[in-house]
């Protein structure tokens, strides 16, 4: 299984996931297992990584002077032929195996124990292109990782930086007050209308989906038209004090006109003092009104105090 990720330097990283024929497994078998993933890692192009990763039921041993930059020098137990296999892969391919490349003990090294010699072994590589083991932070074993498998988990943390994809932007289509349908007859004979105005005479010569996009186009757009989008229930504080904040705006421009400085800035600082009383006062009485609602068993309008004040929770629908 191979997946691509693409890094910000118009380059790619490709994961490989492989699980390698047995031991015991005909010779064709492992030959031709390891002739596929030679094909498939030949079409990767060089300027690429690669993470190749998963059981390759192989013993590489610590032979390091031997399979220079193939192997590390931490290596574990003795080689065998699907050993050989794999490492001859790897220095055809120009490939390190990152788990033989970090001092640990064998206990963070160990994938597997022989059900019969009890004796651990390590079976799962990580294996990474020669010139990008500067980006490998650490391999080593997960112990303790319950599951079916008689395998432990190896974990690799890399440095790297993917490239963030670019989505196209989501816009939520406006929101319209249908409730103004239930009460206005005249809204409703209007929007009729307008909708019947902007069809085509004809929907015999266009498709399905076609119709159907005209539809909802000309539906949505008839709606935004006559009705209009909802109005904000939710209070703010300067919404009762508008006009008086207005007011206090209009006297501190005229005071800019001033060459002096002293006047300006007291002029400023008055300006914050008194706006800054009429926000305290609103939500002094505004206080005193949800808490006599309170206090009086009004459960309903304190709620819906409550409500106007803060707004309803945003409801995140996907359109259909």
């Amino acid at each position: 299984m191979t997946l691509r990720l693409q890094l910000p330097t118009k380059k790619y990283l490709h994961l490989i996931s492989v699980y390698v024929p047995t031991l015991p497994s005909p010779d064709e078998e492992k030959a031709e297992f390891y002739y596929e993933l030679n094909h498939v890692i030949n079409k990767i192009p060089t300027a690429d990584k690669i993470l190749l990763l998963g059981d390759f039921n192989a013993l590489v041993g610590r032979d390091n002077s031997a399979w220079d930059r193939v192997l590390g020098r931490h290596g574990v137990g003795n080689c065998n032929a699907n050993g050989f296999d794999l490492l001859t892969l790897c220095a055809e391919q120009g490939l390190t195996t990152t788990n033989t490349c970090f001092r640990l003990p064998e206990k963070y090294k160990t994938t597997w124990m022989h059900p019969r010699s009890k004796h651990w072994h390590l079976l799962d590589y990580i294996i990474v292109r020669r010139r990008d083991l500067g980006d490998v932070r650490i391999t080593r074993v997960m112990r303790g990782a319950q599951g079916w498998t008689d395998h432990r988990l190896v974990r690799s943390k890399l440095r790297l930086h993917l490239k963030i994809p670019r989505r196209a932007p989501h816009k939520h289509p406006a929101k319209i007050d249908w409730e103004k349908l239930i009460k206005n007859q005249e809204l409703t004979a209007k929007l009729d209308e307008a909708f019947h105005a902007g069809m085509p005479e004809s929907m015999e010569d266009v498709s399905l989906d076609e119709g159907w996009r005209l539809y909802a186009k000309n539906l949505r757009g008839c709606a935004s038209r006559v009705i209009g989008g909802p109005k904000r229930k939710n209070q703010d504080w300067f919404d009762d004090s508008d006009a008086e904040i207005r007011k206090l705006v209009e006297e501190y421009r005229r005071t800019l006109l001033s060459t002096d400085a002293s006047e300006r800035r007291g002029a400023h600082h008055g300006l914050k003092a008194k706006v800054r009383g009429l926000k305290n006062e609103w939500w002094a009485n505004k206080a005193l009104e949800i808490q006599y609602y309170a206090d009086t068993n009004q459960t309903d309008r304190f709620f819906e105090s409550l409500q106007t004040v803060f707004g309803p929770r945003y409801k995140k629908t996907a359109p259909i």
